[in-house]
């Protein structure tokens, strides 16, 4: 049996929603919060596919969005 990668380590990266121009601050910050979530999964699935290349166990991820 050959080893196969999680499927969630395939996902390509996914840009999040971004505020309208007439955005409140309250919204605009939400957006900080969605665009800094999604970077860091995407960092994080690609250090574990990166890993698991590399012969390691890849970790199981959850979806942040």
């Amino acid at each position: 049996m050959s080893r196969q990668p999680d499927a969630s380590l395939l996902l390509p990266c996914v840009d999040p929603v971004l505020a309208s121009e007439e955005a409140t601050d309250n919204e605009i910050a939400a957006e900080r919060i969605r665009v800094a979530q999604a970077y860091l999964a995407c960092k994080r699935r690609q250090a574990d596919l990166a890993d698991f290349v590399r012969g390691g166990e890849a970790r199981r991820l959850t979806s942040v969005y």
